[in-house]
């Protein structure tokens, strides 16, 4: 029971009737007040308490004033004994409760499978479910361990059921290559353990490496390591296992995501030969939705990679750029200053020489070759970036983009990234072709225009019209990059980087109003975006009007000004 209620709770669920009275007229001091807390506590929960503890104070209070005895002498109130047994039983008479049997829960448990949706099986939804049934009955619930049996009951026969539906979904031939994820073969273990099987049959030490037995299943398990050549080449193997498995569009349909998720963690907990315990259709069952929800994650993996590379690239040429920008140049103050001067100094003397006028109003002429040297490094700042980023994109990280490429289709719902698209079917035509050919062939169709930048032109397109193979393939998986994250493009297969259309409740288009309400946003796109502006400008105004007065908030000149927060006082 919870333990704190108000006032208008406690009125009533806890206040005696004139039924209740008749009851308890006849009754004295501790069970008086004790009989008076079991008639009251049994309609509310569905059950008598356990202990006094279970019984909230403000509750006994409540109760204590109305019958005229102490709240303390529900302390004295024994709950083992003849007692208490004959004022269940009169509360049951009255109430019309009564124990449950053997009977009410097997009736229990195929009310769970045809009521409950399935997905609360693997939840504690189910024992919830069950026992607000038994308590609408006024049936008290069993014991906590008869209780557990009979969820768990429902739990199995609903599982059969959802087993046999996608089971019936499978081949014979998906069948035997499911079976065989779980068949251990001799594999060469890798130096650093990688390919170690922790669910080998006889996993001894005296196993030589080279003769370790490992199933494809466990390899499967494996997460993905950061992103290098080698991890990525591991993560396409184990989306290539699971692809050579075949399964049927959908496998898994109408199955909720949570029941997924939880076969996906069973396969990864249970061991070899417990999964391979399991009826023929539950095993199916387990490994159709760990390798249905493995293969969208290892996707996501893959894409995540991909991003993370083209990241890198980027990140990693900003600061060696901004590195030699600094080292390069020594930065001149007050340049402002100097251009008055010179400018003033020009117009009063305009006939003398340079030396004689514009020298000492800038402060000598080491000082207007700092100033040239800092002008010109900074103009040249974007091109040492872009070449820096081509430079690394050549030498290391253009081994990586073939492979990923193969294994990904991507697709777009607006015609607007149709160009991007185009541009990765050009790259991934072009993955075999030797790097040391630099332009792509004069008669492939090249998107430039929303998949090229202006700055990046120059390096793309030389004057002849010829497109650089190295710099459009950066220009293109920035592009990519770009319209991943924000689902412009999404991947088959993928679960995070998913169609977007996937996202919303199959209905949507009937029930459009209904959800907009649910989710108190407008129908009117401008009337949310209105709203949203309103609400920034509001809150913008008023971290600018109580910074300088707030003590506890700074913002320091380190690292690019971050906010500051002083330490919560306890």
């Amino acid at each position: 029971m919870k333990r704190f209620w108000d006032v208008d709770e406690l009125a009533a669920h806890f206040t005696l009737t004139e039924e209740d009275w008749t009851l308890i007229a006849n009754k004295t001091d501790a069970t008086r007040l004790g009989f008076a807390i079991l008639l009251k506590y049994l309609p509310v929960e569905g059950a008598f308490p356990k202990h006094a503890a279970d019984v909230p104070p403000m509750v006994i209070d409540h109760l204590a004033t109305q019958v005229g005895v102490a709240a303390d002498k529900f302390g004295t109130y024994a709950f083992k004994g003849r007692t208490i047994e004959e004022h269940r039983s009169q509360i049951r008479l009255a109430l019309g409760y009564r124990p449950s049997t053997e009977q009410d829960l097997t009736e229990l448990s195929a009310w769970l499978v045809a009521q409950c949706p399935p997905e609360d099986h693997y939840t504690t939804a189910a024992k919830a479910a069950a026992v607000a049934h038994l308590h609408a009955r006024h049936i008290e619930p069993p014991s906590p361990k008869q209780l557990r049996r009979a969820v768990k009951s429902a739990g199995r026969m609903a599982e059969e059921r959802m087993a046999a539906g996608v089971a019936h979904r499978l081949t014979s031939s998906v069948k035997q290559a499911l079976d065989a994820l779980l068949q251990t073969t001799s594999h060469p273990a890798t130096a650093d353990g990688g390919d170690d099987d922790p669910d080998d049959d006889e996993p001894t030490a005296a196993t030589p490496l080279a003769e370790r037995r490992t199933a494809l299943l466990t390899e499967l398990k494996y997460d993905a390591g950061r992103a290098s050549l080698k991890s990525i080449l591991r993560e396409i193997d184990r989306l290539q296992i699971i692809r050579t498995v075949q399964l049927p569009p959908l496998p898994v349909d109408g199955l909720h995501h949570t029941i997924v998720q939880a076969l996906r963690q069973r396969v990864v907990t249970e061991e070899l030969f417990e999964l391979r315990r399991h009826s023929d259709n539950v095993r199916a069952y387990m490994l159709t939705a760990f390798c249905w929800l493995r293969g969208q994650e290892i996707t996501d993996n893959l894409i995540e990679q991909l991003n993370q590379i083209v990241y890198k690239i980027g990140a990693k040429a900003e600061k060696k750029a901004d590195d030699a920008l600094v080292n390069a140049i020594k930065r001149v103050r007050g340049k402002t200053t100097i251009l008055r001067k010179v400018a003033q100094q020009s117009l009063e003397r305009p006939h003398d020489d340079v030396e004689q006028v514009v020298y000492p109003a800038a402060g000598g002429k080491h000082v207007l070759e700092a100033l040239v040297t800092e002008l010109t490094a900074i103009d040249t700042y974007d091109d040492h970036v872009h070449q820096t980023i081509r430079s690394s994109y050549a030498n290391h990280y253009r081994r990586m983009i073939p492979p990923i490429l193969r294994m990904l289709t991507f697709r777009s719902n607006n015609e607007a990234y149709r160009p991007v698209l185009q541009a990765i079917d050009l790259l991934k035509a072009y993955a075999d072709v030797a790097g040391d050919y630099p332009y792509f062939a004069d008669d492939a169709e090249i998107p430039l225009i929303g998949v090229v930048p202006d700055a990046w032109m120059p390096l793309v397109q030389n004057e002849h019209g010829r497109v650089n193979r190295i710099a459009y393939e950066i220009c293109a998986l920035q592009a990519l990059r770009d319209r991943l994250r924000c689902k412009e493009i999404w991947v088959e297969g993928a679960l995070r980087y998913r169609n977007p259309d996937e996202d919303l409740p199959k209905d949507f288009d009937q029930r459009r109003e209904e959800y907009y309400h649910a989710l108190d946003q407008p129908l009117d796109a401008d009337a949310f975006i209105e709203t949203l502006q309103a609400e920034m400008r509001l809150w913008l105004k008023t971290l600018d009007r109580g910074l300088p007065k707030n003590a506890a908030v700074r913002i320091s000149k380190q690292r690019g000004h971050w906010i500051h927060l002083t330490t919560l006082s306890q």
